[in-house]
């Protein structure tokens, strides 16, 4: 697990409860989350809120697979069976169950990261976001 979150501890509990520690490596906050990347198999975000969550074009870009809560602004970049899996928040089943689902299904394996990857070079490459970052600012400043 990349990251740190306010629930930490009670996913370490539960790590511990289960007998898992040998399954589990959490790192905290890193740097270079891309470096971890590139040895998983899919990305999952399964935030109970989200502003934008940078993370989705990360994996994206990075060739993920991705399974994600459909919370916030996170429907806004993943669509659901096209470039990644939504799936309900708090509903661990039915993330289990869209993790089996991208590994038994190698076409769907394949359709969510090649649609991922045009999603990242329409709309989240570097020009382009700071192009309309600075058009947003601008418009503010405007008013």
């Amino acid at each position: 697990m990349v990251g740190d979150g306010e629930l930490r501890d009670q996913v370490e509990e539960m790590i511990h409860k289960f007998d898992l520690g040998s399954s589990f490596l959490i790192t905290g906050w890193v740097d270079n989350p891309t470096a971890y990347m590139k040895v998983m198999d899919v990305g999952c975000l399964l935030s109970r809120w989200e502003g934008f969550g940078l993370v989705l074009p990360e994996y994206m870009a990075c060739g993920l697979p991705i399974i994600a809560t459909n919370v916030d602004a996170i429907p806004n970049i993943i669509k659901d069976g096209e470039n990644g899996l939504l799936v309900a928040e708090d509903d661990y089943g039915s993330c289990a169950s869209a993790v089996q689902k991208i590994f038994l299904n190698c076409s769907l394996q394949s359709k969510l990261v090649y649609f991922g990857k045009i999603k990242v070079k329409e709309k989240y490459y570097m020009e382009k976001v700071d192009a309309d970052t600075m058009a947003m600012y601008c418009s503010v400043c405007k008013e």
